[in-house]
């Protein structure tokens, strides 16, 4: 849940949100039409939501019908609501695979649109749509984007009408739908029903006008001055060509990511299928209406069209965006939108969905589990986004236009959050994007001096701690995606890992953190939280170390990965902060935020070393002693879900699913010797803080963070990020494949079910697995891993104090 908000004072303000308890008020993504016979050219009405609310067992399949289409099974307005620390900030609106444009409604209540609520713009909850926007953050804790506002009214036009508080509607739920690559919704305002699609580069828009307005005019509205709350557009420019029915401009926008670094511009060019029979622009206010003036600039801008609805025919617009030129955004249009054919791109995007999505089959298991699944992996699949135009280029951190040849570029890395499961997902189910998105990385460094924290748009944010990209990068190495450029990825590494500190990416108290083995309280803010990061980083940098042949790089930063063990105060079996003479600070609340754990709590940060379990392990004194704390932790966590209240107003103190640094706890149990408990609690996560409801994500998916969790924790396993390894759980489902580059992995679980989720045996390729762990290499190629599951834990997977997965 990366962000770096006055967190307290928005909550407060998100007050007069209610919370997703009403299930049924928000549509099924795929309506009635789950069967896999729609063609997709029909629109259906959405179900009731007694199927998707979550709250009652679905009846599980035999996995005899016929096969599921992923896309049917998907819930776009999965994760778009929630209520305080558990908001999900999903949208629902029409993309393609990893695409630039992502256009989607933004929404309000009649009482605003605070912006920790509205971080993409839109939630459940809200009654009022301001309009359809062209590029978005999905799942992010921070509010960006939300620029190029279209919206559809009816004449005569006034000066007021082009007010956003004048020219929004309110709108129904039940006229609300949503399935990959398509969005549409019924504006009551006018009765005009709103339909999108979107390609990588360009968003096709159909609106139909019901109503008869008085003079005969429909207009669409194009408003250049709006995003979503938190940003900011301080510049632009607009052009209408009534002639050649296009109108094209662009706007300087500064939002929670892209104002730490002045802002940055996107440009977009749009054409229409209608001639214009009324238009003008206005600029720098709304007072007044410039009829038939074509160019406009500066601020608090936009233009009206106006179309005669006499034929009755549906008005379009096919935008393309670029973050180059205009003329650029034109090509992303003219070279993905040749003709005029909603329904045709439309088909296509979700034919390409499909392709993506069914990387990974599935069987059995009950119709929620299946949604919930093809959800998260469409979720996984939305960032990092392509950012790069048809013809290759793309401005760089050094806001020069470059060229990728052969690859794309993409943008928008939640580092401190991905890193953990998201980059691990990728790299195991497609490597080729992967490959990109780290050449995407080492360029972001070569044109801007450093590797990014959390990079959006033209540069760095600065968003969160650590240097989480030095973990994605040797995620990806040592699993095999080789093909960038690793030697200057390695340096530029090191250069970070080395300080000094000052610069964007860097390691704040990077100095003591060498010298005096953990980051000094006085010298640093979050200086816990950072001391354990930097472990897990420096882990990364030892395995990516090793397996570049430098070993004697790989033994040292194997041994720092162990500063974190400096801050554990044995007497309370916690991580506390020292200051630079070595005393150390106790008086602390454990279970609240306090500044030492970066968004979290002594309880949570006791967990942050997936890196070094066996270490870990050794600071307890024992299993028995590692086991019932991590018991404890997780017991509280559960009574806090249960009770709901305290993530309106206070984030949980124990186990926090909605938030990064814990996520993996669960996993800890098998270096305990419980393997059962793993078994146990990642059956508890996955039913009770998982959903199809609006409500169905603990808290911010953070760029697809949580949803694949819910992806490898549902194929049996869970990855130690930025290593080899990988952890055995228990599988969902009693038959999965993924297809990876080198074959077919296969899971087979036939009696799994919700009484049997404990594991009595494991065989990877029918050879019995033994401990509780397997490494990449055994699955690259292809294999099966074949779990047998029983209602009682088993003495599978226990393994005493000395042994346990590989550290570096």
């Amino acid at each position: 849940m990366s962000r770096w908000l006055g967190w307290t004072a928005l909550l407060l303000l998100g007050l007069g949100f209610s919370a997703c308890s009403d299930r049924n008020s928000n549509p099924s993504a795929d309506g009635e039409a789950t069967d896999g016979d729609t063609d997709g050219d029909e629109e259906t009405a959405p179900s009731d939501g007694d199927e998707t609310d979550g709250d009652e067992e679905s009846e599980p399949s035999d996995g005899d019908e016929t096969p599921e289409r992923m896309v049917d099974l998907v819930n776009p307005f999965i994760g778009t609501g929630g209520l305080g620390y558990s908001v999900g900030s999903g949208l629902p609106g029409a993309l393609a695979p990893f695409g630039l444009v992502k256009v989607s409604p933004d929404t309000e209540k009649e009482t605003g649109a605070p912006p920790f609520y509205h971080c993409s713009g839109y939630h459940a909850d809200d009654t009022i749509i301001d309009g359809f926007s062209h590029v978005h953050i999905y799942g992010a804790g921070a509010a960006d984007l939300g620029n190029i506002r279209f919206m559809p009214i009816l004449g005569p036009i006034t000066p007021d009408k082009t007010r956003p508080m004048n020219y929004r509607s309110p709108f129904q739920k039940t006229n609300e739908y949503a399935k990959p690559g398509w969005y549409a919704v019924t504006l009551d305002a006018t009765g005009t029903t709103a339909e999108l699609t979107a390609t990588e580069h360009a968003a096709h828009h159909r609106y139909t006008f019901s109503a008869e307005p008085a003079d005969g005019r429909g207009y669409l509205l194009i408003d250049l001055d709006e995003g979503v709350p938190s940003t900011r557009v301080t510049d632009g420019g607009i052009a209408v060509d009534a002639e050649a029915r296009t109108v094209e401009g662009w706007v300087l926008s500064s939002g929670d990511f892209s104002g730490r670094y002045g802002g940055m511009p996107i440009y977009f060019a749009a054409r229409f299928n209608r001639p214009f029979d009324h238009w003008g622009t206005w600029a720098g206010s709304h007072e007044t209406l410039n009829d038939g003036a074509p160019v406009q600039s500066g601020d608090i801008l936009g233009a009206y069209l106006g179309f005669d609805l006499g034929d009755g025919e549906p008005v379009e617009a096919q935008v393309g965006v670029s973050y180059v030129s205009i003329d650029n955004a034109r090509e992303n249009r003219e070279a993905e939108m040749p003709e005029w054919d909603f329904d045709g791109a439309r088909a296509a995007t979700e034919a390409a969905w499909e392709d993506e999505l069914s990387v990974v089959r599935f069987e059995g298991g009950a119709h929620d589990q299946r949604v919930i699944m093809a959800t998260a992996l469409y979720h996984a699949f939305i960032h990092p986004d392509i950012f790069s135009d048809v013809n290759g280029e793309y401005v760089g951190f050094d806001r020069q236009t470059h060229t990728a040849e052969g690859e794309a570029y993409y943008n928008t890395f939640s580092l401190w959050d991905t890193y953990r499961t998201l980059h691990p997902l990728m790299t195991l189910l497609k490597p080729e994007r992967t490959r990109d998105m780290m050449t995407s990385l080492v360029k972001m460094a070569e044109q801007g001096g450093w590797l990014p924290r959390w990079p959006m748009g033209l540069g760095d944010s600065g968003s969160m701690i650590g240097t989480s990209a030095d973990v994605a990068i040797a995620d990806a190495y040592v699993k095999g995606v080789a093909d960038f450029d690793v030697d200057t990825a390695f340096a530029k590494i090191e250069a970070a890992a080395s300080g000094p500190a000052g610069h964007y990416g860097d390691r704040g108290g990077i100095e003591e953190y060498m010298t005096l083995g953990y980051v000094a309280d006085d010298k640093q803010g979050g200086s816990v939280a950072k001391t354990m990061e930097y472990g897990v980083d420096d882990s990364a940098i030892a395995n990516l170390a090793r397996a570049l042949g430098e070993t004697e790089k790989a033994d040292y930063y194997a041994e720092r990965s162990k500063n974190y063990r400096h801050l554990w105060y044995a007497d309370e079996q916690f991580f506390f902060p020292r200051n630079s003479d070595g005393s150390w600070i106790t008086d602390l609340s454990l279970d609240s935020w306090e500044e030492p754990y970066t968004e979290g709590t002594a309880w949570q940060y006791i967990w942050l070393a997936p890196h070094d379990m066996r270490g870990l392990l050794g600071l307890f004194g024992s299993q028995e002693s590692m086991t019932a704390k991590l018991t404890t932790f997780f017991e509280e966590g559960k009574r806090e879900a249960e009770g709901g209240t305290v993530f309106a107003l206070d984030a949980p103190a124990y186990y926090w699913h909605g938030n990064e640094p814990d996520i993996h706890a669960a996993y800890l149990f098998l270096q305990g010797g419980r393997p059962d408990l793993t078994q146990k609690w990642v059956e508890w996560i996955s039913n009770a803080l998982y959903s199809t409801a609006p409500d169905g994500l603990a808290g911010n998916d953070d760029c697809g963070t949580l949803s694949a969790w819910y992806v490898f924790s549902s194929l049996g396993f869970y990855p130690i990020a930025g290593s080899d390894v990988y952890l055995v759980g228990k599988p969902l489902f009693p038959h999965a494949e993924a297809a990876l580059a080198g074959g077919t992995l296969t899971v087979e679980a036939p009696d799994v079910s919700p009484e049997n989720i404990y594991v009595q045996g494991v065989t990877l390729d029918g050879a019995p697995l033994d401990v509780p762990w397997f490494f990449h290499r055994d699955i690259a190629q292809g294999a099966t891993l074949h779990f047998d599951m029983g209602p009682e834990p088993s003495e599978w997977g226990k393994i005493g104090p000395d042994q346990g997965p590989p550290s570096p």
